[in-house]
């Protein structure tokens, strides 16, 4: 009997310990809960940096030039930059590039880039632009980028980077140690459009005044102590004329050189006749008065009579 009192005892613990197992396991569930939600998790800003001097929110300017000291058109201009997201965001900095500069005759033109390169790794990032012939005498070239990567937040900086004349470096809002040559722009290669003439100075030529251009007609011919007038223009329509509304380059060429060419046959009477080849008359401003003989510098005896004239400009 006292085996069998024993057994119920041990059986009704077991029930009661199972009992209290399920309500604990019934009181854990009612008890699990869950925080409120963050917000969306954040990065860092993208930052632009130069790789010259590692300025950060800055860039550097490189470039391939016809001349030492000024860009002229042709030239090709480049904005390198290094991209630090820490969060490992990809560059997208360059979808933002926009190169500007103003016109000779004042209008705001952009430039489009013929190469963007994005940063990758430790590889910087690059855009590259020929300066066009429409730059020709333009003071400076601009740009502006924003610090930008494809994904994260946030994607980009607050303001972008700004570089008000790519010659002045971190005067003029750039911050890299590496500037362009400056400005104004002188004509170079891929200036095909720029045409020039030669008109006598008493006709006031101007664009669509229809002055006869001595170069472009054989019926009429410079003589001497008469002043005449180089200009050059962008023949927009490519028809050699100076027309209303083609824009007047002469100020913002290069140089410009009168010469003496052909034979003066014509002219040399019982003497032997000279050629010459784009001779040199010594003259290089925009204007030439046709000297008396003694004071040619062609070395015939007839002066400059016999021969053609000619400029020679860039």
């Amino acid at each position: 009997m006292k085996t069998q009192r024993r057994t119920q005892r041990a059986m009704t613990l077991t029930n009661v310990a199972v009992g209290v197992g399920v309500a604990l396991s019934l009181m854990g569930s009612a008890w699990a809960d869950s925080t409120p939600t963050t917000a969306a998790v954040g990065g860092v800003v993208p930052v632009l940096i130069a790789p010259s001097n590692n300025n950060t929110h800055a860039v550097d300017f490189d470039g391939t030039y016809a001349r030492a000291d000024v860009m002229s058109t042709g030239d090709t201009v480049v904005l390198t930059y290094r991209h630090d997201d820490s969060d490992g965001d990809k560059d997208d900095s360059l979808t933002s590039v926009v190169w500007r500069y103003t016109s000779a005759n004042g209008q705001e033109e952009t430039i489009t880039p013929t190469s963007n390169v994005p940063a990758v790794g430790g590889a910087p990032g690059t855009s590259t632009i020929t300066i066009p012939s429409q730059a020709l005498g333009a003071a400076a070239i601009r740009v502006e980028i924003w610090e930008q990567s494809e994904t994260g937040i946030p994607r980009r900086g607050q303001q972008s980077i700004i570089v008000l004349d790519t010659s002045k470096g971190t005067n003029s809002g750039g911050g890299g140690g590496t500037p362009s040559l400056p400005g104004p722009i002188v004509m170079g290669s891929g200036a095909g459009d720029i045409t020039g003439g030669i008109y006598r100075l008493a006709d006031n030529p101007v664009a669509g005044s229809g002055a006869i251009d001595y170069s472009r007609t054989t019926g009429h011919q410079p003589v001497v102590s008469e002043t005449y007038l180089f200009r050059a223009w962008r023949d927009t329509n490519g028809n050699g004329v100076w027309d209303a509304g083609e824009e007047d380059v002469t100020p913002h060429l290069s140089s410009m050189s009168w010469t003496l060419n052909g034979s003066n046959v014509t002219a040399a009477g019982s003497g032997a006749p000279t050629t010459l080849t784009n001779h040199a008359t010594g003259v290089t401003t925009d204007q030439y008065t046709v000297p008396v003989n003694d004071a040619s510098g062609s070395g015939a005896v007839s002066g400059d009579q016999g021969f053609g004239l000619a400029v020679v400009f860039n």
